[in-house]
């Protein structure tokens, strides 16, 4: 598995070493680990997530702004997939079109299609 130094990672993701701290202690990405050597280091997903950060604030977020969006998705996905899953399998079919699938089994779908 892929890890980057703190010197690594910055450079890596077009900041400072101060960066990455200020966005450590305010939780924006996990904590570095320490190496046996003493050395902190940082899986490569913290990259995804500091790309990720660098986005948002040239969207114009602040920095918090986009995890808080991300916990409201999170904490409703569930809740919205199983919204989607009862109006496309379970309308009734007076408002569906059928679909015939190869196995002859009729899907109901409620668009035009």
């Amino acid at each position: 598995m892929k890890h980057y130094l703190r010197g690594q990672l910055a450079k890596a993701a077009r900041l400072n070493k101060e960066t990455l701290r200020y966005y450590e202690n305010n939780g924006l990405i996990p904590p570095a680990q320490r190496d046996s050597n003493g050395y902190r280091y940082y899986p490569a997903e913290t990259l995804v997530l500091l790309e990720f950060i660098s986005v948002a604030k040239a969207a114009g977020f602040t920095l918090k702004e986009p995890f808080i969006y991300c916990n409201k998705l999170i904490n409703s996905l569930e809740p919205f997939l199983l919204a989607i899953f009862k109006k496309i399998f379970v309308v009734p079919s007076s408002r569906c079109n059928p679909v015939i699938s190869s196995h002859h089994h009729a899907y109901y779908f409620p668009f035009p299609y």
